[in-house]
């Protein structure tokens, strides 16, 4: 790989010494930082901050102050320098962001209209 070939999606050109010697290494979240050192491999951090010093990065860190990754009242479970949103009822999406729709199913009689609400639907 040299410097002027792009590399893949969801890789970084790294450079080594040399501004025409480069690398493409693994950075799921293009924030410039490769994985293999990355205290966050989903979520844009370059700074790599971490102000609790448990080896996860503030972006990604359920218990950093400031931290919004999981919506709806999920769970959020932060380890290994990702996390994990463990939903409400009617919520799915990796951040607990999707509404389900319940009416998907037609659980309504022909006749009636089903009406989508959070966690249950009507007739």
């Amino acid at each position: 790989q040299n410097a002027c070939t792009p590399c893949a999606t969801g890789t970084s050109t790294i450079f080594k010494g040399s501004d025409t010697a480069a690398s493409c290494l693994a950075d799921r979240d293009e924030d410039g930082v490769p994985d293999s050192v990355d205290n966050c491999v989903r979520v844009k951090n370059s700074l790599q901050v971490d102000s609790d010093d448990d080896g996860t990065g503030d972006a990604c860190d359920c218990d950093d102050s400031g931290a919004t990754l999981c919506l709806n009242g999920a769970f959020c479970d932060s380890a290994a320098q990702d996390y994990t949103c463990y939903c409400t009822i009617g919520f799915t999406g990796e951040q607990c962001d999707v509404d389900i729709d319940e009416c998907l199913s037609n659980p309504c009689h022909e006749e009636s209209t089903c009406v989508d609400r959070m966690a249950m639907y009507e007739c």
